[in-house]
């Protein structure tokens, strides 16, 4: 009979635990439940859930629990400002940064990181549905020392400049043919 009840007991932790993942991972945690049931948490779960309104004293806070990785690969917009990317620029993971399209890139930020990010990722971000409206040309020409050229050809930001291409080319045949 004591087995059963170590086999219920047992039992019942693994599937609270898979609760508290699931959990971790989607439901609309705040500050004061992150503090509750810290412990009880999956923080790889917590540092990839979308539904957390994260504010810079959260992010402080909680910073050592968080799985950056995870957390720089699904922070989205409202986490992705200028403020809160400069006061974790030490904790971000570049690369996953590089390619999260929620980061609404500009000239500006790209300068003032240069050295950090992932150039081969940052070149292939997905200019099909503008999360890099910027690749252009004029990216290339501006960036071109940091672009791995291995990566170049088959990039987000080739298929932009071919396309950029494309449609001049289509401008000058329909002004040449009227």
């Amino acid at each position: 009979m004591e087995t059963n009840n170590v086999n219920d007991y047992l039992m019942k932790k693994m599937i609270q635990k898979e609760a508290m993942k699931k959990i971790s991972s989607d439901y609309p945690l705040n500050d004061e439940l992150l503090m509750k049931y810290s412990n009880d948490l999956d923080w790889e779960e917590v540092s990839g859930n979308s539904n957390i309104k994260w504010t810079a004293a959260m992010i402080n806070f909680w910073g050592n629990r968080l799985n950056w990785k995870t957390f720089s690969e699904r922070a989205n917009e409202e986490i992705l400002i200028p403020e809160l990317i400069e006061k974790f620029k030490d904790r971000w993971d570049w690369s996953e940064l590089s390619d999260n399209t929620d980061l609404k890139l500009t000239y500006d930020l790209i300068d003032k990181y240069i050295g950090r990010w992932d150039w081969g990722r940052l070149i292939n971000r997905g200019w099909y549905n503008n999360s890099c409206y910027l690749y252009s040309i004029e990216f290339f020409n501006r960036y071109a020392q940091y672009i791995p050229m291995e990566d170049f050809e088959n990039s987000s930001l080739w298929n932009a400049i071919v396309e950029e291409e494309e449609n001049a080319i289509k401008k000058e045949i329909l002004l040449k043919d009227n």
